[in-house]
């Protein structure tokens, strides 16, 4: 049974729409204060809330602020009652994340029409894998067939997240990253079997995601890209530069020999790229020099 929080000053009103609610089949619960919404939401974890934007001590639009804010609640669905039209509260509302608006007084056939989109919608949502299990998928995937590359694509991704984190990457472009470099992998795998690019580039055509992967599975170790392009993605000049790196490490090199061997030309080392990962090395070489040391002592 789905779980349905209405908030309300209006005592009458509340009770009122919860009580129609109830008949519709739905488990209902009822706040008056905005004060007691998150307490609430707290224990009661609601599918829905339907939520009246004038409220007493803490209003609508800050209550819809702070669930959605929160990746714990953000999934909660919200709709805001309101007897408010004017373009800059509806503004707001879609700024603090309210998923539909409804005007006071309550319809009640629009209302159980819209709370039935809204929930169908959370369903849907909730049934799709995330872009995160689907690259956990693709990484074991890789490393069933070849554990080799499982372990250098995996690296890949560790060091490029951390580089992203140096470089104060957006959101965005680090979502790009993390997916690009697991379909790295799997174009690689591809590939060696023998398709084309072209061909890899139909297989992934159906998701949603596949114009920001093209630039990845279609990626090649014989590409030459220059580190300093700023007109080439970010995520393919870090891949370019990690994939030679953790390759040189799979043949034996030292972190520090590795990076040195692709950095003997000084005009390299004047990227935000390289700069970047040199602060990575420097990190790990310390923490190895005090992990080694730490055990010298203690013997």
């Amino acid at each position: 049974m789905e779980k349905i929080l209405v908030v309300d000053d209006n005592e009458l009103n509340c009770d009122m729409v919860c009580d129609v609610l109830e008949e519709w089949g739905f488990c209902v619960k009822r706040a008056y204060q905005g004060i007691e919404v998150l307490p609430i939401v707290e224990t009661f974890k609601p599918d829905l809330i339907l939520l009246d934007v004038m409220l007493p001590g803490m209003n609508g639009f800050e209550i819809c602020k702070r669930i959605k804010s929160d990746p714990n609640k953000n999934d909660i669905a919200i709709i805001l009652l309101t007897v408010l039209n004017d373009v800059d509260d509806r503004t707001q509302g879609v700024n603090v994340g309210a998923d539909l608006f409804l005007s006071k007084p309550v319809n009640y056939k629009e209302l159980r029409k819209q709370i039935e989109f809204v929930l169908n919608k959370k369903k849907k949502l909730a049934d799709m894998e995330s872009i995160d299990n689907i690259c956990e998928f693709l990484l074991n995937l890789i490393k069933v067939i070849d554990i080799d590359l499982y372990k250098i694509i995996y690296e890949i991704k560790d060091y490029s997240l951390k580089l992203a984190d140096i470089l104060s990457l957006k959101e965005d472009d680090i979502s790009k990253i993390k997916t690009g470099v697991v379909f790295y992998g799997l174009g690689y795998i591809i590939k060696e079997k023998g398709f084309t690019e072209e061909e890899i580039i139909q297989v992934v055509s159906p998701l949603k995601i596949a114009p920001n992967i093209y630039p990845y599975i279609g990626y090649s170790k014989e590409l030459k890209i220059d580190l300093s392009n700023e007109e080439t993605e970010i995520g393919i000049r870090i891949l370019y530069f990690l994939n030679k790196f953790c390759k040189l490490k799979a043949e034996g090199k030292t972190s520090k020999e590795a990076y040195n061997l692709l950095t003997e030309n000084e005009k390299d080392k004047n990227n935000k790229v390289v700069k970047g990962f040199e602060q990575i090395i420097e990190d790990e070489t310390f923490m190895n020099d005090l992990f080694f040391g730490d055990i010298l002592l203690k013997k």
